[in-house]
């Protein structure tokens, strides 16, 4: 086994050579620098250099004043300190004993379920994206699953990017931060009580929110704000969960270093947040069968996860037919 190391300024990469000739690439960077929107950017430049050009095609820009604009004296608001105390608690949490599941929902699946939603209003104007529709039945099973109290709060959080909504907009080859969290709270209760359908309608809304100019400057002032003052929220947090989309942020189209693009790719997390974050992937090209489908992948306590298998399953039966 063969590895490499390329260490820059909050930035660190390791290549692993295995013997069977194939090898991975390990990327560690801190998002004070950069999203992964940027992430993508910077490995593109890397494959152009590594494949003989003296300088990448997008040279990088920083530039974040652009973006942020001048910060204020006022405090930071810390995501989830207006209801510290409210949120739902997990029999299951805290624990150690944390195992991950990659779940696969092929393309044909998400159609289904698409469509079981569309029938609900026949009046909707609007489709739903296939993380809308994911993130809401992934969320309600995750609550499920853990056993959150019914009177306690849950909250869904979901990044936005806005580059493309941006006026004037970003220099090209910007690699900084460029997204919004914006977050779905509803009592367990009312999650549970909630259609797959409503749930959805809800996250559409509060994406939309993300795209509003003055929701837009407020929050990157209050990011600003929070990271002057070193503050994160630091209550109990059983009932938060992130889900994050990795398909569409440019990783697959711009990894390639010669032997053709990655055919896998897996996130780590840090041990203390790992059971709050779910990831949507692209499913692996070694696998045709899912091709334009999805995979999720979750972390949850060892007990918890054999509950949410068994939500899923039943789900999955009163959706797609699957008797499995």
């Amino acid at each position: 086994m063969e590895i490499i190391n390329f260490i820059s300024y909050k930035l660190l990469k390791k290549v692993t050579k295995f013997a069977c000739g194939g090898f991975t690439i390990g990327t560690a960077l801190t998002h004070a620098v950069c999203d992964g929107y940027g992430v993508a950017q910077i490995i593109h430049a890397l494959t152009e250099l590594a494949a003989g050009k003296t300088e990448p095609s997008v040279k990088p820009v920083w530039q974040r004043e652009r973006l942020v604009g001048k910060i204020d004296n006022k405090p930071g608001k810390v995501p989830g300190s207006h209801i510290d105390g409210l949120l739902a608690t997990s029999p299951y949490l805290p624990t150690t004993d944390v195992v991950t599941e990659i779940i696969n929902i092929p393309a044909g699946d998400i159609k289904r379920l698409k469509d079981s939603l569309m029938r609900e209003c026949e009046y909707l104007k609007e489709s739903f994206t296939t993380y809308e529709v994911l993130s809401s039945y992934v969320w309600k099973l995750r609550s499920r699953a853990l056993k959150l109290n019914p009177d306690g709060i849950t909250v869904l959080g979901v990044a936005v990017g806005i580059r493309h909504v941006l006026d004037p907009p970003l220099p090209k080859g910007y690699y900084g931060n460029a997204y919004i969290d914006v977050y779905v709270e509803l009592t367990v209760r009312e999650l549970e009580e909630s259609s797959i359908f409503n749930i959805a309608n809800r996250v559409k809304k509060a994406k939309k929110t993300a795209y509003e100019k003055g929701y837009i400057e407020e929050e990157l002032t209050n990011t600003e704000r929070l990271m002057r003052d070193d503050v994160m929220f630091e209550g109990i947090s059983d009932g938060l969960f992130f889900l994050t989309d990795w398909r569409n942020i440019g990783w697959f189209g711009s990894m390639d270093f010669g032997w053709n693009e990655p055919v896998n790719l897996r996130p780590l997390t840090q041990r203390e947040s790992t059971v709050h974050v779910g990831i949507v992937l692209k499913p692996s090209k070694l696998d045709p069968s899912m091709e334009g489908g999805v995979k999720v992948i979750m972390k949850l306590p060892r007990d918890a996860m054999v509950e949410f298998k068994r939500e899923m399953a039943a789900m999955n039966k009163l959706y797609f037919g699957d008797t499995n």
